[in-house]
């Protein structure tokens, strides 16, 4: 798994940084290694098959005890820029 630092989940395939525009096609996706007309998306067409997912850390997780620095769903200490599976945002 990788994550991109400062990367938020695109609303749609036509604003998303990792679908290129590509000569024999309107539009590529990198990850998906697929071609698309970009006539066939609207702007709030995100396609079912993204691997796109959010990647919670601990900070805004609703686990996290800030200043204790504590997750009490897993009881063990943590610090903020830590995440895992089972994080949910606040």
């Amino acid at each position: 798994m990788i994550a991109i630092n400062g990367m938020e989940i695109p609303k749609s395939c036509s604003q998303c940084k990792l679908c290129v525009e590509d000569k024999y096609a309107d539009m590529t996706c990198v990850l998906l290694c697929e071609e698309w007309e970009e006539s066939d998306y609207n702007e709030n067409h995100r396609d079912e098959r993204c691997p796109l997912v959010e990647n919670v850390t601990c900070k805004d997780c609703k686990h996290y005890r800030n200043g204790l620095e504590h997750c009490t769903q897993w009881v063990m200490s943590t610090n903020d820029d830590f995440y895992c599976a089972d994080a949910e945002r606040k």
